[in-house]
């Protein structure tokens, strides 16, 4: 006998880099016109991806055995076309005793990536997989030429090699791969649509756990850690000498705003307070834009709790992320409350102070818990 499992929504593919930044370069008079060529070029492959990869699947995206199944990981190599998943150049699982190298070196990197995610996942949080129950993972390197981005389509997560001018390999960093990855565990637990609050709860989630595995990868407790997601994406671009010229990461948690700022890439636009909120139609409503504030709020919280934030504050979100009360639709406020409520049970009152502090700093309202959540 055997049951399905699929997310909880129709699922719309979620990126790493966001248009507006694409839409900078592809329109900057300053920038090679390879590299316009590329975003434009990216800009146009990362709608129809939405369209195509979105569609409804007439097959269960997960079949579930009623017995234990090991985690298969799948790398596959498109050979810069855009036939998916590709031609398969790796395979593993979680109790195979084959060499876990190849001769590939961006695969074997991928593979380091992907298995630091996946052991942080059971480790830490005591997951299976991005499904909690050994999804099979795919993996596609190469997709397309001179793809600038990385996705998560809900059936795999597919790579760009990026410009080589302003962007390098996406699957060589930890922090793209960690991202993409926690796109998926959020359409297994809470689903958040992704579009507006929802939306950028889900690109916040993506950046606080790329950024918690890099951590714990490094062994780095809260005040060593540079809290930026994306550090080594830049290709070694430099840009202008000054005010963050080139481009120090893609966003930073601690300061959201700073990560960035150069002619050809343009400015970091991220708020890191509500009063910065962005009301915007473009890129689902400023998924990656707004993101700046729940993404502030986290560190607060880190910084607040202190030592490793693996032991408490990352634990607070991935529980709150569980919870029945976080809704596919869920905004900052419900997020915010249901968040307080969480570290409360988990670590007392205390923690639950701490966690309050942090979104007051960021100037979301935490309310008194009503079971119904009217008006949330």
């Amino acid at each position: 006998m055997q049951t399905t499992t699929s997310p909880k929504h129709h699922h719309h593919p979620c990126t790493f880099i966001q248009p507006q930044l694409l839409h900078h370069i592809s329109t900057s008079p300053s920038a090679p016109s390879q590299a316009r060529a590329a975003a434009t070029h990216t800009l146009t492959l990362t709608h129809e991806i939405h369209h195509t990869r979105a569609s409804p699947s007439t097959t269960p995206i997960l079949t579930l055995q009623l017995t234990p199944h090991p985690l298969t990981l799948a790398i596959h190599d498109c050979h810069h076309n855009r036939t998916l998943p590709g031609v398969l150049i790796h395979t593993t699982t979680t109790t195979s005793s084959s060499p876990s190298t190849t001769h590939h070196p961006t695969t074997n990197t991928l593979y380091t990536n992907l298995t630091i995610t996946l052991h942080f996942l059971s480790s830490i949080l005591g997951r299976k997989s991005i499904d909690n129950d050994n999804l099979h993972l795919t993996a596609c390197l190469h997709y397309d030429n001179h793809l600038c981005n990385a996705f998560w389509t809900g059936r795999e997560i597919i790579f760009g090699d990026g410009d080589g001018i302003y962007f390098s390999s996406f699957p060589e960093n930890l922090d793209v791969v960690a991202h993409e990855l926690m796109h998926g565990v959020t359409e297994y637990t809470a689903g958040l649509l992704y579009e507006g609050e929802s939306g950028a709860l889900s690109e916040s989630i993506s950046d606080v756990f790329a950024c918690v595995i890099t951590q714990w990868h490094l062994n780095q407790t809260v005040n060593e850690a540079d809290w930026v997601v994306g550090r080594g994406i830049w290709a070694g671009y430099k840009g202008k000498e000054g005010g963050g010229g080139g481009g120090v990461a893609l966003r930073s948690l601690k300061s959201p705003g700073t990560a960035y700022n150069d002619p050809v890439l343009g400015r970091d636009s991220q708020p890191d307070h509500m009063s910065g909120f962005v009301c915007t139609e473009e890129d689902n409503g400023g998924v990656h834009v707004n993101s700046g504030i729940p993404n502030r709020a986290f560190y607060c919280a880190a910084v607040g709790f202190g030592g490793w934030v693996w032991e408490k504050a990352a634990v607070v979100w991935y529980r709150t992320l569980l919870d029945p009360r976080v809704e596919p639709n869920c905004g900052f406020v419900r997020f915010a409350c249901v968040t307080v409520d969480v570290a409360e049970g988990l670590f007392g009152a205390w923690a639950g102070g701490v966690v309050r502090r942090a979104l007051m700093e960021v100037g979301v309202e935490v309310r008194d818990l009503v079971w119904t959540l009217e008006g949330f």
